[in-house]
């Protein structure tokens, strides 16, 4: 190595290091940062007199990626862009229509410009921190430090995830506290869990390599050290490809050993060791007992499952040229299902690259991978490098089947220059003076083009919705401005981002504050473009209940209450304060009579069993026979002393089931209506299991009975019953001690009177 390609080698192992720590460049500034460093890495190389011999497939596969997101960003003849992005014209169709502009002439094929714009800072970072390692690995004691610095960092990772799991901490390093809900275990510069156990299984097996290759033992211990990590972070996706990636190196080295003819022994036993420590530390996680006992149903249902089912939908929008990469999770509310939560990513590498660049990039890069593993697998030499960072390579490889990593700089820089060490790549000198000069004037110049779309994705215009709205203050609260204003500028922000929801739903709220008819056309645009959104039905029932036709906002009320997501409770709240009387309010209640119980409680939180209660005779009309709404219709009609009804729903309630939870509520009816003999019969006809929680109160609510209608006989068995069956409860021990002694006052023994009432006292003490 010269000194230019040593500085090279500095530069590209300060990218390994900060694009992994600062956060695994998840945040946009961090992303600039690292496609911004790697781009710096190749000035000293700039007027080198060499140049790579032959076409690079890890080269062409990030160049054509890189052009389609550089085709997405350039703007088109909008007739153009009809024929081939039919999504992305409809999308300025129906935002200049809700905001009176004009349709512009020209428009780029992205559905999220600013998002866009990103990327590809980030693929310019991508491709010439490629180049250098390309570069570097024609040295073998580069390739071998590429791979150390790889390991090393994965060590930081690790020991940053498993300490912050030991202390319990809840923020990185105490510096930085996730704004999203992570668990301890997974506290690291990957705050994903999932994305953590990927790091470590693709770091796993370069170390192992390591291990080989130098004939060290410490190597050993690292990668065991990142495997631990990788486990405990307790991903299923991790977890499978931890084990891939280990044996699957394991593999690879024993077939070397076995063809070379030398020591034929000793890779099957390690071959062995590794496959049983996988299996121990796999399986005996958390994880690998959720892998294990995978629920398919509910994947399919809430899960990724849903997610990959739902793209042929969203492809179709626009299947030649993708939807825009980094234009996904705004435009997927367009046709993803009402399962309240919000896919940022499709969660499946493959399927993603095609959403994003369209089915003709996709098969580009389809080729160029083809000729890429061609490559990987042509090499002659299986050595301990070899060894590690193919098996690394399979890990990531299925991890991208289902996780999202390399969308992010702190995975891919890693996985760019272990793919880089392990490709035969030669370097030929450049001839003639003046050719030298011109290369590496192209070199310069194409640098400081990366680098200036770096800065513009970390600029303001890469911004993304949401930030874009904080910058103006026309979405403010306190904005008194004219509509016109909002209007004006939420036309902006929906040519930037054209298929956000965002903008337009906080657009309408700002043009309701002001009373502006235009709210609803623009909320209209909201709700198509994320129909199962239920903030968005929400926004619109707080617009129409201060509209002209406020009963119409009930309609939205009922939506936002039947999809998933948002409390419950602050919604009714919200309802009953605009239509107080019960059977408004029932009217944003779901039909669906399974959640009448649930909506119900809800009611008797906010104080209104008067719509509690009707709620329950609706539901029972409507064939609804589960005990949760029986229960609901008793103890709403009791509070608004309709106790008629409620013994009527209690006896048919106890008739049906006669249990002693059905038992409870039925005479908790009768002793309403003043009716305590037909309760004690009630209980001489059920049979009861004083061990239980419910036999507990029956015994405690008969005993009360009987001293009711002075049958002191029965009370004193009774309670003696209560007594002996309640040696674990001590509310029920006291409340037997002084019915007790009201018993024997009654009989005039006033010292075991006095003893039971001092019994009762100790146990209150207690």
């Amino acid at each position: 190595m010269g000194q230019n390609e040593q500085r090279s080698l500095v530069l590209a192992l300060a990218v390994l290091a900060f694009s992994t720590l600062a956060l695994a460049s998840a945040p946009r500034w961090a992303a600039a940062i690292s496609a911004t460093l790697a781009v710096l890495a190749v000035v000293p190389m700039a007027a080198s007199r060499r140049q790579i011999s032959h076409p690079n497939p890890l080269l062409l596969l990030l160049l054509i990626p890189f052009a389609a997101t550089l085709v997405q960003l350039v703007p088109w003849p909008i007739g153009l862009v009809r024929l081939i992005a039919p999504a992305s014209y409809e999308l300025a169709v129906a935002n200049a229509s809700a905001y009176g502009t004009s349709l512009p002439s020209v428009l780029p094929l992205t559905q999220d410009w600013p998002a866009t714009l990103v990327e590809l800072g980030k693929f310019a970072g991508y491709c010439t921190f490629a180049y250098v390692c390309v570069r570097l690995s024609v040295s073998r004691r580069s390739r071998q430090w590429l791979h150390v610095g790889v390991a090393i960092v994965g060590v930081l990772v690790a020991l940053c995830a498993l300490g912050h799991s030991a202390s319990g901490a809840t923020s990185l390093l105490g510096l930085y506290t996730p704004s999203i809900s992570t668990q301890s275990t997974s506290l690291s510069p990957f705050l994903n869990p999932n994305q953590l156990a990927g790091y470590m299984a693709f770091v796993v097996p370069i170390c192992l390599g390591l291990a080989i290759q130098r004939k060290s033992w410490a190597f050993f211990g690292l990668a065991i050290l990142c495997a631990v990590a990788g486990v405990q972070a307790s991903s299923r996706g991790g977890s499978l490809s931890l084990s891939i990636g280990v044996i699957g190196a394991l593999l690879l080295y024993a077939w070397s050993q076995h063809r070379a003819g030398r020591n034929k022994k000793a890779p099957w036993i390690a071959l062995g060791v590794g496959c049983l420590f996988i299996g121990i530390a796999v399986f005996g996680a958390t994880a690998g007992q959720e892998l294990l006992h995978l629920d398919l149903q509910q994947e399919h249902e809430a899960g990724k499952l849903l997610a990959w089912r739902s793209a042929p939908d969203l492809l179709a929008t626009s299947p030649w040229v993708g939807i825009g990469r980094g234009a996904f999770e705004f435009s997927y509310t367009q046709v993803q299902p009402p399962i309240g939560v919000t896919f940022s990513h499709i969660e499946n590498e493959y399927i993603q690259a095609v959403l994003d660049w369209g089915i003709l990039a996709a098969l580009a890069m389809l080729a160029a991978f083809v000729l890429l593993l061609r490559a990987l697998f042509r090499r002659g030499v299986v050595d301990g490098l070899a060894v590690g960072g193919l098996g690394a390579l399979a890990a990531l490889a299925a991890q991208s089947f289902y996780d999202f990593g390399l969308e992010f700089a702190g995975m891919a820089m890693p996985a760019i220059a272990i793919t880089a060490t392990l490709l035969d790549s030669k370097l030929t000198l450049i001839e003639g003076k003046r050719k030298r000069k011109y290369v590496a004037g192209a070199r310069m110049a194409l640098a400081g083009v990366a680098v200036v779309v770096c800065a513009l994705g970390a600029s303001s215009l890469g911004a993304r919705p949401g930030q874009d709205i904080a910058l103006h203050s026309e979405f403010d609260a306190a904005f008194s401005g004219a509509p016109e204003d909002v209007i004006a500028t939420a036309g902006n922000l929906a040519k930037r981002h054209p298929a956000s929801y965002l903008v337009h739903a906080k657009a309408a709220e700002a043009l309701g504050r002001l009373r502006s008819p235009q709210a609803f056309r623009v909320l209209a645009r909201a709700l198509d473009q994320n129909p199962n959104h239920f903030g968005v039905h929400l926004l619109a029932a707080h617009l129409l209940a201060a509209s002209q036709e406020p009963r119409q906002a009930i309609a939205e009320y009922r939506a936002a209450l039947t999809l998933p997501g948002g409390d419950k409770r602050k919604i009714l709240e919200s309802s009953a304060a605009r239509f107080p009387a019960p059977e408004d309010l029932l009217l944003a209640i779901p039909a669906d009579v399974a959640t009448h119980a649930k909506f119900g409680r809800v009611l008797m939180q906010m104080e209104r069993p008067d719509a509690a209660e009707l709620l329950a005779r609706q539901s029972l009309a409507s064939g609804n026979d589960s005990f949760a709404i029986h229960e609901l219709g008793v103890t709403s009609a009791l509070l608004n002393g309709d106790t008629t009804w409620a013994t009527q729903i209690g006896r048919r309630v106890y008739a049906e089931h006669k249990t002693t939870e059905s038992l409870l509520l039925y005479v908790a009816a009768l002793r309403a209506a003043s009716l305590p003999l037909l309760a004690i019969k009630a209980f001489e006809e059920t049979k009861i299991a004083p061990d239980t929680k419910e036999g507990l109160a029956a015994l405690l609510v008969l005993c009360e009975l009987q001293i009711e209608v002075k049958d002191y006989a029965a009370s004193r068995t009774t309670a003696e019953s209560l007594l002996q069956a309640a040696a674990k409860s001590i509310k029920h021990r006291k409340a037997a001690h002084l019915h007790l002694a009201t018993i024997e006052e009654h009989y005039q023994n006033k010292h075991q009177a006095k003893w039971h009432r001092q019994q009762a006292a100790n146990l209150r003490q207690r």
